[in-house]
């Protein structure tokens, strides 16, 4: 099992190599395809407003945002095709699976990656297209929430697989779809860790979400070296990352907007503590 189609989302950042590697081999394991969309910056400066209520961008200002935007289609090609050959994938166009190619992205990138997130196993991004969209109303919260795919983001240069793996784990159905989808990278890490905040959990919820439950399932699956940690103090969101660096965890697990967008950017949440921490553990959520 592997993730046989990636759509790997691209900013023009200093990760955007990072990104693109973790995609790629993820994808040669399963002889996939990665198909990559280049989240452009946005036109927000320099707006002109009539006495009509009318507004218009200055022309200088579309010229050097077309220009900028153009030359960060170009690096990414070149580093499409860099990446390509290091991971040992074909690039471009093709009917066979083992390769990157571009996505046909005649649009925002937020409405070309609904055109191919449904096929989609897996969305990897890197922090600067969370920080530049913002994950709350941006591309990641959009995959997340309306595509319903799942999103690892990429933190570090660090392998994904071989690594202690950490599972946030509250039984609810979106930690449920993370663990399911993220299976592939379970199955290839050194140990997985199992952590639970029973103070933030009802008693009904601790019922359905008992660890030792999801222990057993991952231990059927073929998942090896699996181990529960209870955690207390603090917040929960604050908690469970400390807890997963201390086991230093190179890739986080959870579930992903347990309230809503606006509840969780207004007041925080488990998900807003996990995408903000301060971390080289890479991330990978589902909703």
């Amino acid at each position: 099992m592997g993730y046989a189609n990636i759509i790997a989302v691209l900013s023009g950042g200093l990760d955007d190599r990072e990104t693109l590697v973790a995609a790629a081999r993820l994808a040669k394991d399963a002889k996939g395809l990665v198909r990559v969309l280049v989240s452009l910056p946005v036109e927000a400066a320099s707006v002109w407003a009539d006495t009509f209520g009318g507004t218009y961008f200055a022309p200088q200002v579309v010229e050097a945002v077309a220009e900028a935007n153009a030359e960060i289609r170009h690096r990414s090609d070149a580093l499409a095709r860099d990446v390509a050959g290091e991971i040992g994938l074909e690039y471009g166009r093709g009917s066979t699976g083992g390769r990157i190619e571009f996505a046909n992205q005649r649009e925002t990138a937020w409405l070309a990656l609904i055109r191919e997130a449904p096929l989609a196993d897996l969305i990897v991004m890197g922090e600067s297209v969370v920080q530049v969209d913002g994950f709350w109303s941006g591309i990641a919260a959009e995959a997340l929430m309306f595509a319903r795919a799942p999103v690892l983001i990429v933190r570090s240069g660090a392998p994904l697989t071989g690594e202690i793996a950490a599972i946030a784990w509250d039984g609810s159905l979106a930690a449920g779809r993370a663990v399911r989808a993220a299976m592939p990278l379970l199955k290839a890490a050194a140990s997985v860790i199992i952590l639970q905040d029973p103070s933030g959990l009802s008693a009904a919820e601790r019922d359905a979400g008992a660890p030792e439950a999801l222990k057993a399932e991952l231990l059927r699956r073929g998942v090896t070296a699996v181990t529960i940690a209870e955690v207390e103090g603090g917040r929960e969101g604050p908690r469970l990352i400390k807890a997963a660096k201390s086991a230093n965890a190179g890739l986080i697990i959870s579930g992903a907007y347990g309230h809503s967008r606006l509840g969780e950017a207004i007041f925080g949440g488990a998900t807003r503590a996990f995408v903000q921490a301060q971390t080289d553990a890479h991330h990978f959520l589902a909703h």
